[in-house]
């Protein structure tokens, strides 16, 4: 879902570090599930107050939204994409936040769009 009525005016770079990490992070994610309804959820909203809104959702095995590690055998190359998420956001002066509730995962972020 995607509602975008102004031009947005974000570094494309850093954009583009948000969504391939938090759309890695999800696709991996459920490849990792055995489950049949396998599900992403991209929603994307501009508000009236250029705020970009992305919430992305996926479903996902129990974890603990306060301690999120890698589950690669190799952590010192796997398991960066929420801190890139994290400090990019930061950098944009937008906030960020992850949940965990009854199999899915949610990563919601704000940020400003001008």
């Amino acid at each position: 879902k995607v509602k975008i009525d102004e031009p947005i005016v974000i570094n494309e770079f850093i954009l583009c570090r948000i969504f391939g990490n938090a759309l890695d992070n999800a696709i991996e994610a459920c490849e990792r599930i055995n489950v049949d309804d396998k599900f992403i959820l991209l929603s994307i909203i501009q508000n009236e107050d250029n705020i970009l809104r992305i919430s992305l959702s996926n479903c996902s095995h129990e974890m603990n939204e306060d301690k999120l590690i890698t589950e690669k055998s190799n952590t010192k190359l796997h398991g960066f994409g929420l801190s890139i998420i994290q400090k990019s956001v930061k950098k944009l002066g937008g906030m960020m936040s992850v949940r965990y509730d009854n199999g899915v995962f949610s990563l919601n972020i704000l940020i400003k769009s001008k």
